[in-house]
């Protein structure tokens, strides 16, 4: 830092030069996808592949922006990349890409969403014939028996751009969000839903937990409307028969759950029968 007064003389300086060391940034190095699914739980990562669309664009419930859902996949695997605003329209069924800055989050099984520091560029083709799709590798568990369930009832903070978990104090109207730290009525939360399962097929115990729109979708119904009073809603899932549960990668979450059907399950190759 330097200070200048008013005894301070400005003057031509002679002609000179800095030696320093100077070193160009290595390129960017893509992170293998199977590395991400085994030894990874959150960070951002650069991943090259080939990108398969698996719908249309859509607009999330409380989103301010539109986003589409694919897969990419490279020579070590496949993982579900979502895919936001603007660079939906960067991305060509089918054509491989490299994607730098990609989040890695917990959303029903693990899955990469790009950011507003996601840069996309096109990538030389990689042999990916011999991954199998990711159908083949889906994690089923069929028919189990449903031992025991836990429905969980909680608020959520009402902003929009935060909706975490709050956290409730006994008796209390009001409530704090530990995330934005914004204070709220309670009675102005929004309410979700979680639902733990206990499973059990062939000795092997799994204990999952299922969002909402998972039960809901089986279902057919908006599973919320029992918000108030769970207990019809415990009974209806205790007494499901003949239901097949695709689980996370980890075992951890319910992805889908479908009614059993077994002419079409001897075709493919599950992980648990």
């Amino acid at each position: 830092m330097v200070f200048l007064n008013r005894g301070t003389v400005i003057q031509d300086a002679p002609p000179h030069s800095i030696q320093f060391p100077f070193q160009p940034l290595a390129p960017m190095t893509s992170t293998p996808v199977d590395t991400i699914l085994k030894n990874h739980n959150s960070g951002n990562f650069t991943v090259s592949g080939c990108i398969k669309w698996l719908g249309e664009p859509s607009k999330p419930e409380h989103a301010t922006k539109v986003v589409r859902e694919d897969e990419i996949t490279d020579p070590t695997g496949t993982i579900n990349l979502s895919v936001w605003d603007s660079h939906i329209q960067q991305i060509e069924d089918n054509q491989f890409y490299t994607m730098t800055n990609c989040k890695l989050k917990q959303y029903f099984g693990k899955r990469l969403a790009t950011t507003v520091n996601t840069t996309i560029t096109k990538a030389h083709e990689q042999d990916i014939s011999h991954v199998e799709p990711s159908h083949k590798q889906a994690n089923w568990v069929c028919c189990p028996e449903i031992l025991n369930i836990y429905p969980t009832v909680y608020p959520v903070c009402n902003n929009k751009d935060c909706r975490k978990k709050i956290s409730e104090n006994p008796g209390s109207k009001i409530v704090r969000c530990l995330h934005c730290n914004r204070a709220m009525l309670l009675k102005n939360c929004y309410i979700e839903m979680n639902i733990d399962f206990h499973l059990e097929k062939q000795d092997k115990h799994f204990s999952v937990t299922a969002f909402p729109k998972i039960v809901g979708n089986f279902l057919q119904e908006d599973i919320l409307q029992y918000k108030v009073n769970i207990d019809d809603l415990t009974e209806k899932l205790l007494l499901l028969e003949n239901v097949d549960f695709e689980l996370s990668q980890n075992n951890k979450l319910v992805i889908s759950m479908k009614a059993h059907a077994s002419t079409y399950w001897k075709s493919e190759q599950l992980t648990v029968w």
